[in-house]
C-alpha cells in the first residue's frame, strides 16, 4: 500500500514538473518511503512547496472475539440437613406399686394412744372381700380395705396348702367399744392396766388397741372361737405364724416379748404393716416396738 501511494506521489510530481518545464533550477527532495508519514517537494521558488500528507487507511485492527462472559459458576444447592430422628423418649420405668398412701406402720401402744374421736378412713365389711374363704363370728365385721384384700390373699394361700376352718374372731373395734371391754377389766380388777411390762395384759385400754385401727385381725378356729395360747400349736396356728409376713401381716404379740409390748403372747392377733416391714420383723424376730427403735 505504502509503495502504491509512493509512486502516485511520484508520478504526480512528474507532471508538475513538466508543467514547469522553464525552470531548470527545481529541486525536489522525496522523503524515502520507510518514514513518509510526511511527503514533502520542495522547488527552488520560495512559495512552490507542497506538503501531501498521505491518506493512510486506517489499520483496522482484527476485532478479537468478544470475550465469552462466563456464565455464572450456579452455587450450589445447599444440601439439606438431614433432620436428625427425634430420640424417642425411654419408656419411664415401672415404679413399683405402693400399697398405699396410708401409714400402715402405725403404732399404737401404751406409749402412743390413739385420739379419742380416731376413726379409720377407709373401713370395709370384711366379708365383702374375704366372702366365704373362712368363717366369722360377725358377719358386719370391718375391716380396712387394704387389710382385707391381703387377708383374702392370706386365706387363699392357706387353703391351696390344706389348712381349713379358720375363723375370724374379731376384726375392728371402736374406740367406744374398746371402752367398754375396758370397764369390764377394771370392774373386775382396778389394778388391772396398772404395770402392764411386768404384768401384761390381754385387753387394751380403750384408746390403746390395734383394733381400733381396723388393721388388725383375731384368727382362730372354727372349732377354737375363744382366745386361747393353744392355737399356736395348731396347723393353723403354726401356717399362719410362718407365712402370715409374706401378705403383709405379724404375728403382733410374740412370745418372750410381753415384756416390750405389755400384752400377753397372742398367737391368733395379727397386725397389718405391708409386705417389706412384715418380712423384715419376721426374718429379725422382733416385734413393732422393735422395729421402731
Amino acid at each position: 500500500m505504502k509503495k502504491l501511494f509512493i509512486l502516485m506521489i511520484v508520478g504526480a510530481i512528474a507532471m508538475f514538473s513538466a508543467c514547469n518545464s522553464e525552470k531548470s533550477d527545481r529541486i525536489i527532495d522525496v522523503v524515502p518511503e520507510e518514514s513518509f508519514d510526511l511527503v514533502i517537494v520542495k522547488t527552488d521558488e520560495p512559495d512552490a512547496t507542497i506538503i501531501i500528507e498521505p491518506t493512510n487507511e486506517p489499520t483496522i485492527e482484527p476485532t478479537s472475539a468478544p470475550e465469552k462472559t462466563p456464565e455464572p459458576t450456579p452455587t450450589p444447592k445447599p444440601t439439606p440437613e438431614k433432620t436428625p430422628e427425634p430420640t424417642p423418649t425411654p419408656e419411664p420405668t415401672p415404679t413399683p406399686k405402693k400399697e398405699s398412701s396410708k401409714n400402715y406402720l402405725i403404732l399404737v401402744n401404751w406409749d402412743n394412744p390413739l385420739k379419742e374421736n380416731y376413726v379409720p378412713s377407709d373401713l370395709v365389711k370384711a366379708k365383702s372381700i374375704i366372702g366365704d374363704v373362712v368363717a366369722y363370728r360377725n358377719d358386719s365385721a370391718k375391716l380396712d380395705r387394704r387389710t382385707a384384700e391381703a387377708a383374702l390373699a392370706m386365706f387363699k394361700a392357706a387353703k391351696k396348702d390344706g389348712i381349713k376352718n379358720l375363723f375370724i374372731s374379731s376384726a375392728y373395734r371402736s374406740i367406744d367399744a374398746q371402752r367398754d371391754i375396758e370397764k369390764r377389766r377394771r370392774e373386775k380388777d382396778p389394778t388391772y392396766f396398772d404395770d402392764p411390762y411386768n404384768h401384761p395384759v390381754i385387753a387394751m385400754p380403750h384408746n390403746m388397741s390395734e383394733h381400733s385401727t381396723g388393721l388388725a385381725i383375731d384368727i382362730l378356729l372354727t372349732t377354737m372361737r375363744n382366745d386361747d395360747q393353744a392355737f399356736a400349736d395348731t396347723e393353723q396356728g403354726k401356717w399362719l405364724a410362718k407365712n402370715a409376713h409374706k401378705y403383709g401381716f405379724i404375728l403382733r404379740y410374740p412370745k418372750d416379748k410381753e415384756h416390750i409390748t405389755g400384752v400377753i403372747f397372742e398367737p391368733w392377733h395379727f397386725r397389718y404393716v405391708g409386705v417389706d416391714a412384715a418380712t423384715e420383723i419376721y426374718e429379725r424376730k422382733i416385734c413393732l416396738e422393735e422395729y421402731f427403735r
